[in-house]
Protein backbone atom coordinates (compact mmCIF):
# COMPACT_ATOMS: atom_id res chain seq x y z
CA UNK A 1 0.00 0.00 0.00
CA UNK A 2 0.83 3.59 0.32
CA UNK A 3 4.02 5.19 1.19
CA UNK A 4 2.60 5.78 4.67
CA UNK A 5 2.65 1.99 5.36
CA UNK A 6 -0.76 0.38 5.86
CA UNK A 7 0.18 -0.85 9.34
CA UNK A 8 0.27 2.81 10.47
CA UNK A 9 -3.30 3.34 9.27
CA UNK A 10 -5.37 1.70 11.99
CA UNK A 11 -8.42 3.97 12.20
CA UNK A 12 -11.00 5.11 9.70
CA UNK A 13 -9.75 8.69 10.10
CA UNK A 14 -6.20 7.46 9.44
CA UNK A 15 -7.28 5.72 6.23
CA UNK A 16 -9.05 8.87 5.03
CA UNK A 17 -6.03 11.06 5.83
CA UNK A 18 -3.76 8.61 3.97
CA UNK A 19 -6.06 8.69 0.94
CA UNK A 20 -5.89 12.49 0.70
CA UNK A 21 -2.13 12.50 1.26
CA UNK A 22 -1.69 10.03 -1.61
CA UNK A 23 -4.07 12.15 -3.72
CA UNK A 24 -2.14 15.36 -3.08
CA UNK A 25 1.17 13.65 -3.86
CA UNK A 26 -0.15 12.23 -7.13
CA UNK A 27 0.08 8.60 -5.96
CA UNK A 28 -3.09 7.32 -7.59
CA UNK A 29 -2.37 3.62 -6.94
CA UNK A 30 -1.80 4.36 -3.24
CA UNK A 31 -4.97 6.45 -3.14
CA UNK A 32 -6.95 3.58 -4.65
CA UNK A 33 -5.37 1.12 -2.21
CA UNK A 34 -7.34 2.85 0.58
CA UNK A 35 -10.61 2.12 -1.22
CA UNK A 36 -13.01 -0.80 -1.27
CA UNK A 37 -13.15 -2.52 -4.70
CA UNK A 38 -16.79 -1.41 -5.03
CA UNK A 39 -16.11 2.21 -4.01
CA UNK A 40 -18.60 4.86 -5.12
CA UNK A 41 -17.64 8.54 -5.42
CA UNK A 42 -20.07 11.38 -6.02
CA UNK A 43 -17.97 14.47 -6.88
CA UNK A 44 -19.13 17.99 -5.96
CA UNK A 45 -18.66 19.17 -9.53
CA UNK A 46 -19.66 17.16 -12.53
CA UNK A 47 -16.46 16.89 -14.53
CA UNK A 48 -17.91 13.91 -16.38
CA UNK A 49 -20.15 11.55 -14.45
CA UNK A 50 -22.21 12.26 -11.36
CA UNK A 51 -21.18 8.91 -9.83
CA UNK A 52 -17.94 7.00 -10.33
CA UNK A 53 -17.75 3.36 -9.21
CA UNK A 54 -14.98 0.86 -8.61
CA UNK A 55 -11.25 1.39 -8.86
CA UNK A 56 -11.43 1.98 -12.64
CA UNK A 57 -14.11 4.58 -12.03
CA UNK A 58 -11.84 6.40 -9.56
CA UNK A 59 -9.07 6.47 -12.16
CA UNK A 60 -11.50 7.97 -14.68
CA UNK A 61 -12.75 10.50 -12.14
CA UNK A 62 -9.23 11.68 -11.38
CA UNK A 63 -8.58 12.20 -15.09
CA UNK A 64 -11.93 13.98 -15.57
CA UNK A 65 -11.40 16.28 -12.58
CA UNK A 66 -7.88 17.17 -13.72
CA UNK A 67 -9.22 18.20 -17.14
CA UNK A 68 -12.06 20.21 -15.57
CA UNK A 69 -10.14 21.90 -12.73
CA UNK A 70 -6.45 21.69 -13.61
CA UNK A 71 -3.93 20.86 -10.91
CA UNK A 72 -5.31 21.13 -7.39
CA UNK A 73 -4.65 20.13 -3.80
CA UNK A 74 -7.09 19.22 -1.04
CA UNK A 75 -6.30 20.79 2.34
CA UNK A 76 -7.97 19.12 5.32
CA UNK A 77 -9.28 21.47 7.98
CA UNK A 78 -11.25 19.08 10.21
CA UNK A 79 -11.63 15.29 10.09
CA UNK A 80 -13.95 13.47 12.49
CA UNK A 81 -15.61 10.11 12.77
CA UNK A 82 -19.16 11.26 13.40
CA UNK A 83 -20.70 7.84 13.76
CA UNK A 84 -19.62 4.27 13.27
CA UNK A 85 -17.87 3.93 9.94
CA UNK A 86 -18.70 7.48 8.74
CA UNK A 87 -15.93 10.06 8.49
CA UNK A 88 -16.85 13.70 7.89
CA UNK A 89 -14.39 16.32 6.86
CA UNK A 90 -14.19 19.99 6.13
CA UNK A 91 -11.62 20.74 3.49
CA UNK A 92 -10.55 23.22 0.85
CA UNK A 93 -9.82 22.53 -2.79
CA UNK A 94 -6.94 24.81 -3.80
CA UNK A 95 -6.34 25.26 -7.51
CA UNK A 96 -2.72 25.45 -8.51
CA UNK A 97 -2.79 28.19 -11.12
CA UNK A 98 -4.84 30.84 -9.34
CA UNK A 99 -4.71 29.59 -5.72
CA UNK A 100 -8.51 29.92 -5.56
CA UNK A 101 -9.95 28.04 -2.59
CA UNK A 102 -13.27 26.22 -2.67
CA UNK A 103 -14.56 25.02 0.71
CA UNK A 104 -15.87 21.45 0.68
CA UNK A 105 -17.71 19.13 3.01
CA UNK A 106 -17.04 15.44 2.45
CA UNK A 107 -18.83 12.46 3.95
CA UNK A 108 -17.04 9.14 3.66
CA UNK A 109 -18.60 5.80 4.49
CA UNK A 110 -16.15 3.05 5.40
CA UNK A 111 -16.53 -0.69 4.87
CA UNK A 112 -14.07 -3.35 6.04
CA UNK A 113 -11.55 -0.62 6.95
CA UNK A 114 -11.61 0.85 3.43
CA UNK A 115 -13.29 3.86 1.84
CA UNK A 116 -16.59 2.67 0.38
CA UNK A 117 -18.65 5.76 -0.50
CA UNK A 118 -17.61 9.39 -0.88
CA UNK A 119 -20.01 12.31 -1.24
CA UNK A 120 -18.61 15.80 -1.71
CA UNK A 121 -20.48 19.08 -1.50
CA UNK A 122 -19.34 22.68 -1.62
CA UNK A 123 -19.84 24.10 1.86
Amino acid sequence: MPRGNRSDVTTNVGVVREMWLAHNEGRLDDMIATMHPQVEWEPWSRPGLSLYTGHDGIRRMQADVLVANGAYTILLDDVTESESDVVTLKARLVRGEDAAEIPLEVQIQMRDGLIYRVSTLPS
